[in-house]
């Protein structure tokens, strides 16, 4: 399932914690920020998002069998819609982050090429949040290719999805369905504070 030509082997235990260390304290730092409009922080959030997932890569995960099926015009016009649904996704996720704390557990080789960092969540209410962020090397670069929340890995649970809507609706279906999803109010509130935990 996790196959790529370019990565070759895992990153370590250590690089790939700190990796997920970085982008957590990166986006705290700018959800914290006072500066700037709220567009222009949800912009800089949305860019460090582009920049820590394996977008094109979860992507054709996601679609399964069908990204075979669909031409390269539309495999394109499903990426970036993808992308932008991802992103959003993941955007709003941290502007909920206030004021818990986020902590990384430590890290777990998963196959020859993925290292699996184990994360929790403190939340004011209830048990904290357990995730685990899948993490692979693109062309040396550390980059998330799935995320495992309580259990459920955001590839398989998108790709059953996906397959339901495009067996129901076709392809055009799944694309108005990210459409919809990529679109809407912005993710970043006016005023957010970040607490970030990675002892």
């Amino acid at each position: 399932m996790f196959s790529s030509a370019s990565a070759m082997e895992a990153p370590s235990e250590a690089d790939a914690q700190q990796f997920i260390i970085d982008l957590a304290q990166k986006a705290g730092a700018t959800l914290q920020s006072k500066g700037g409009s709220v567009e222009q922080r949800e912009t800089a959030v949305h860019a460090l998002l582009r920049e820590g997932f394996a977008l094109e890569f979860i992507a054709r995960i996601s679609l399964g069998k069908y990204w075979r099926r669909i031409k390269p015009g539309e495999r394109a016009r499903y990426t970036e819609l993808f992308s932008q649904f991802l992103i959003r996704t993941y955007g709003a996720r941290l502007a909920g982050f206030s004021p818990e704390l986020f902590h990384v557990d430590g890290a777990a080789s998963r196959g020859k090429q993925d290292m699996l960092v184990k994360t929790r969540l403190e939340q004011p209410q209830g048990p904290a949040l357990q995730a685990s962020w899948r993490i692979r090397l693109f062309d040396g670069k550390p980059k998330i290719v799935d995320v495992v929340v309580e259990g459920v890995s955001m590839a398989l649970n998108q790709r059953q999805e996906f397959s339901a809507v495009i067996q129901r609706s076709g392809m055009e279906g799944l694309m108005e369905l990210l459409r919809d999803r990529a679109s809407g109010a912005s993710t970043i509130p006016p005023v957010n504070v970040v607490a970030v935990n990675t002892k």
